[in-house]
């Protein structure tokens, strides 16, 4: 999913996404890059998902509000970097 993204943004949208300094460089390319830290992001939600269904008596409204937070807290980073307006 992580690729998709970055192949519609970058490929046929031609919209420059911002180089976090929270992606780490892994391999030469901003995709693959984007999907080796994705990819342990989802592992651990999974892994929380389990976690509160065996400990929490709603754990679908514990998660639901986990990840929303977490979603702002991600949509909030890439503007809380100094970046240009072309990014």
């Amino acid at each position: 999913m992580a690729v998709v993204g970055v192949v519609i943004c970058e490929g046929i949208l031609d919209i420059e996404m911002v180089r976090s300094q929270y992606l780490l460089d892994v391999s030469n390319t901003f995709a693959l890059n984007y999907a080796l830290i994705a990819s342990p992001a989802a592992i651990v939600a999974m892994g929380l998902a389990h976690l509160l269904v065996f400990t929490t008596p709603r754990p679908l409204a514990f998660y639901s509000w986990i990840i929303g937070l977490a979603t702002a807290i991600a949509a909030a980073l890439p503007f809380a970097e100094d970046a240009g307006t072309d990014a």
